[in-house]
């Protein structure tokens, strides 16, 4: 018997209301949701969507310490915090994308094959940015120690940060091609991987340079720090872009 009190809600309002309510809770999640009622390949495009946005933010990260290590070489400490913030920014950004990645993969469920491929690059690709995040931490307190660098310290730092947004950019050139054109993608794996061994031998350079050249020990294991976490970066970038070329052979 039905309580009196309660109104008598007609089905065709019930449905109604019910998708209005289901429309609700996908649009609170994030623009890349995925549904259970999309297509296996749309919801591998959205993925892949992810994992090139996820791309963007390291890449635009790359460019901020580029820009940062710039500024504390001209002596323009007054900038240097707001673009730390920045950075610091974009990193919660890159750290929220990877989550939103998780959950589009755990959605997806086992019908997509290249989960695994695609977790390691999500996570692989957040720590680039913690490297960078942390090298700019590092540019921050060196600036605070008032006294710039020696010049020639200087100009290979800045030539570093710059081979390590050069790996970045063609990082994410790689993963734009993915979803398009997968051979493009395997060539342009190979191209990562060359710039990753010019770092690497500017990471070398760099380090000797120091190590012969600075005196004072706080600023000497500051820098050290950021052309080890430059270094860490560019690493990290020839991993992800394995997993790229993974993802490109199955697709």
């Amino acid at each position: 018997m039905r309580n009196p009190r309660l109104p008598i809600v007609p089905p065709c309002k019930l449905l109604r209301g019910l998708a209005i309510s289901l429309d609700g809770i996908l649009r609170m999640g994030d623009r890349f949701m995925v549904t259970p009622f999309e297509s296996d390949e749309q919801a591998r495009r959205k993925i892949l969507t992810l994992c090139q946005d996820h791309a963007r933010i390291i890449q635009d990260m790359a460019r901020q310490l580029s820009n940062l290590m710039d500024m504390y070489l001209k002596g323009e400490g007054e900038r240097l915090r707001e673009s730390f913030n920045n950075l610091s920014a974009l990193g919660k950004e890159a750290r929220e994308v990877q989550w939103n990645t998780v959950k589009g993969l755990v959605q997806i469920g086992p019908a997509f094959s290249n989960r695994s491929d695609v977790l390691q690059m999500a996570i692989k690709l957040t720590s680039i940015g913690d490297s960078l995040e942390g090298a700019g931490h590092r540019i921050v307190s060196l600036a605070a120690l008032r006294e710039v660098v020696d010049n020639q310290i200087g100009k290979a730092l800045s030539e570093l940060s710059l081979a390590v947004l050069q790996v970045v950019t063609e990082l994410r050139k790689t993963l734009l091609t993915l979803s398009m054109n997968p051979y493009k993608a395997i060539e342009n794996a190979k191209l990562v991987k060359d710039l990753e061994m010019k770092v690497d031998n500017l990471y070398r350079e760099t380090d000797l340079k120091i190590l012969t050249i600075e005196k004072d020990v706080g600023r000497l294991l500051l820098v050290r720090d950021i052309t080890m976490l430059l270094e860490n970066a560019a690493d990290l970038a020839e991993d992800a872009v394995d997993s790229a070329q993974i993802i490109a052979m199955t697709i």
